[in-house]
């Protein structure tokens, strides 16, 4: 339950980037507005398993919401609870991670909540794409 905990409020922040002041309880009544039938400007997409195949096998899959404005995705987070942090060098950390990005604001990976004691120094890392150029790539 405190991972869960952890998780909204993560998700509170990153769609507090997009709507100020939300709260963890109006986030989650957004998210239940999902089952309206009429046209709406603004609304939230939930997939709770993308990759149903990796997680009937217990491997990968994750889960997306993402608020749309007008058509656009304007905010976004997606929980990859398999996944590792890092891939080199072998992380020792659980698995699990949490990426998070907002319009204009750009996107940031962090550790998914264990649910578990752990160190609260745990760090978001901002993502960034190079171009081709710097890659050596044309």
């Amino acid at each position: 339950e405190e991972g869960s905990r952890d998780l909204l409020a993560q998700v509170v922040a990153a769609v507090a980037t997009a709507e100020p002041g939300a709260t963890g309880e109006e986030v989650c009544d957004w998210i239940d507005r999902g089952s309206l039938r009429e046209h709406r400007t603004r609304y939230w997409t939930l997939d709770p398993i993308d990759g149903t195949k990796g997680f009937l096998r217990r491997e990968q899959f994750a889960i997306c919401l993402a608020l749309v404005v007008e058509g656009n995705p304007v905010a976004s987070a997606m929980a990859c609870p398999n996944l590792p942090i890092s891939f080199d060098p072998p992380s020792s950390a659980p698995p699990g991670v949490v990426f998070c990005a907002y319009e204009g604001g750009g996107a940031w990976m962090s550790a998914l909540p264990s649910g578990k004691e752990q160190d609260d120094s745990a760090e978001r890392q901002k993502l960034t794409l190079k171009p081709k150029e710097q890659e050596g790539l044309r």
